[in-house]
Order: structure tokens, then C-alpha cells, then sequence
């Protein structure tokens, strides 16, 4: 009988393991600023799930909201619990990134991204395992420093609760923004790239000015 119990202890815990080892794993890209097509902007379309209170949510749509940064410069964080069915409906689609703008004071040294988890009803089910080094991309606030991608919810139930979770060290400064953007959103200039086009409108008007 002791066998017995002892043979399926050690069977639980081998599909414990198995069960852990499913969490899809995300990819983190680091923004090129100097790249067109990969910049996104924290918008009321691209809601915050774990930022500062410079994020811009729609009416309703909660996110965990910190400033400064954390005691001994650690911070884990998790995010208010949503359904899955109130992230689709959100977005008209089941697949998203999640757009990470970097809170970075200079000359600090890298802050770095520990661990980010999209646990979907108790369970983890996406995840992207540091440690990872981060130093600002000089892209202006509320623009991604960063995009993880490969998260899709269209095999859950949209009963399903989930929520996000980020650990973070050598927080240098104000909070990151984790902000969710949908797969089919397109990405907008850089801010840079942005000035310079007006810079560019501005001289041709003077030069049609000039010519009349």
C-alpha cells in the first residue's frame, strides 16, 4: 500500500512538472527607433494592464498604477484580474502584443525584466523568462521600448479569468508601462521621425511662400 501511495505521489508530481513546462513561450524584440514598423504608442486603444498614472485607459479598463521607483529598486507586480472574454471584446480579436515603455534614468546602469507571465485561470499559460537587460531606446514616453509577442487566447473561454504579472530589478526611475496592443494594429512613427517630418512641412511651405 505504501508502494502504492509513494507510486502516485511521484506520478502527480511528474504531471505537476508537465503541466508547469506548457506556458507558451513569449518573444521580447527590442525597438530599433531607427526601424520603421515596430513603434507602438500607449493609447486609449492600447490599454495599460501594469503602468504609472500617464496611462491612458477607456472608462472601466482598471490597470495597477505605481510611481517612482520601487523600495530596494525590485518591483513584482501583478495586474488587476479581466476575462479573457473582456480582452477580445476589447480588441475584436484574440491575438495581441504587449508594448513595454521603459522608465530609464541615465547613467543608472540597465534596469532589467526578470520574468512576464499571462496567467489565464490560475495557470501560466504565456511567459518570457530573464533575465533581460534594458537601456531606454530614446523614443519618448509612452512609446514601446520593447514588444512581447506570441500571445493568442483564442483556444480559452472567455469566462476565463487572467491577469499579467512583471518582476523587475534595478528600477532606475518612474514606473514601465505594459500596454496591450492588438496583432492587426498598425504601428506609428517614431517621435523623432515625426519632427522631422514636420520640419520637412514647414520648409516647404515657406519655399512656396518665397515662390508666390
Amino acid at each position: 500500500m505504501r508502494r502504492l501511495v509513494v507510486g502516485m505521489l511521484a506520478a502527480l508530481a511528474i504531471l505537476g512538472v508537465a503541466a508547469a513546462a506548457q506556458a507558451a513561450p513569449v518573444t521580447l524584440t527590442f525597438v530599433n527607433p531607427a526601424l520603421p514598423g515596430n513603434i507602438y504608442q500607449q493609447t486609449l486603444n492600447h490599454p495599460c494592464v501594469i503602468g504609472d498614472p500617464s496611462c491612458q485607459n477607456p472608462a472601466g479598463f482598471p490597470y495597477t498604477s505605481e510611481s517612482g521607483p520601487a523600495a530596494g529598486h525590485v518591483y513584482d507586480l501583478t495586474s488587476p484580474t479581466y476575462t479573457v472574454g473582456q480582452l477580445t471584446a476589447l480588441f475584436g480579436e484574440t491575438a495581441f502584443k504587449v508594448g513595454i515603455d521603459v522608465n530609464w534614468a541615465a547613467g543608472a546602469g540597465a534596469e532589467v525584466l526578470q520574468l512576464f507571465e499571462v496567467v489565464i485561470n490560475g495557470d501560466v499559460a504565456f511567459n518570457y523568462v530573464g533575465p533581460t537587460a534594458f537601456a531606454a531606446q530614446n523614443n519618448g514616453n509612452g512609446f514601446s521600448d520593447a514588444l512581447l509577442t506570441g500571445i493568442d487566447l483564442s483556444g480559452y473561454g472567455t469566462t476565463l479569468p487572467i491577469y499579467f504579472h512583471a518582476v523587475w530589478s534595478n528600477d532606475t526611475d518612474g514606473m514601465e508601462e505594459y500596454f496591450l496592443i492588438p496583432d492587426s494594429a498598425p504601428p506609428v512613427p517614431e517621435p523623432a521621425s515625426i519632427l522631422l517630418l514636420g520640419s520637412g512641412l514647414i520648409g516647404v511651405a515657406k519655399f512656396a511662400r518665397r515662390r508666390r
